[in-house]
Formats: C-alpha cells, sequence, structure tokens
C-alpha cells in the first residue's frame, strides 16, 4: 500500500512538474512574441500563429478566420514600428484543456500615442514539438 501511494504522489509530482514546463514553455513564446512586436516584426510575432485557414482571431471587429487575413489585418493596423508601439502581457493564467492543449488567458497593454489594453485568450495546441496558437479572443 505504502509503495502505492508513493508511486501515485511521485505521478502527481511529475504531472506537476510537466505542467510547469509546458507553462514556462507557453510564457517562453508569449516573450518572444512581444519581442518580435517590440521591435517591429509582425512576422515575428505571426510566427506563433497556426498557418492554417481554420485559425481564429476574434476581436472588436468580428471574427478572422485563417492565417494570412489575420496577418494581413495586422499589417494594415499596425504599418510600422511606431504604430505597433511596445507591448507587454501580463496577469497570465493557465489552463490544461487535454495534454496537447492549453487556454492561457491575461491582460495586454500596448504603450504608444494612443495607448490600449485589454483581455486575451488564446488556445495553443502542439503540432509535434512546436505549441502554436489557434485561437486568438483579444478584446
Amino acid at each position: 500500500m505504502r509503495a502505492f501511494l508513493l508511486f501515485i504522489m511521485f505521478g502527481m509530482a511529475v504531472g506537476s512538474i510537466k505542467a510547469q514546463s509546458v507553462e514556462t514553455t507557453l510564457t517562453g513564446i508569449m516573450k518572444i512574441q512581444s519581442d518580435a512586436w517590440n521591435n517591429g516584426d509582425v512576422d515575428g510575432f505571426m510566427k506563433y500563429y497556426w498557418n492554417d485557414p481554420e485559425l481564429r482571431f476574434v476581436s472588436a471587429y468580428g471574427v478572422s478566420k485563417g492565417w494570412q487575413q489575420v496577418y494581413d489585418n495586422y499589417k494594415a493596423s499596425y504599418p510600422d514600428k511606431k504604430a505597433m508601439g511596445f507591448l507587454t502581457f501580463d496577469n497570465l493564467v493557465f489552463d490544461k484543456m487535454n495534454t496537447k492543449m492549453y487556454m492561457v488567458t491575461g491582460s495586454w497593454h500596448l504603450q504608444k500615442e494612443a495607448e490600449a489594453g485589454g483581455w486575451f485568450t488564446l488556445i495553443f495546441k502542439k503540432f509535434k514539438k512546436d505549441w502554436l496558437i489557434i485561437y486568438d479572443h483579444t478584446s
């Protein structure tokens, strides 16, 4: 019985470590994205969005479908580094949906002449070795 309890406790600890590892990975991805954004690099920012017609992006302007549409929207709304401003993410909360999907909720702040900010929900999915955003609701 004691061995069984140790086995269960060890399994729970390993699961917790794996969850922390995924959370660290996703936090790192979001840091790479904000760094790219802050350098005026929309291409680098979009690297972690699923390059697929089924990608969804929801905002105050409606629903955009597909990687290309999301990319085009960003390029039109933020044509240069000055328009992009300085992006930060805060208040991150991670919810494991299953072993290959996580939901990340948090706040964003864009510092520029007309500051902006709000909240977001991202769904990341693991494809082979890469975690990619398959759904983004930003308000």
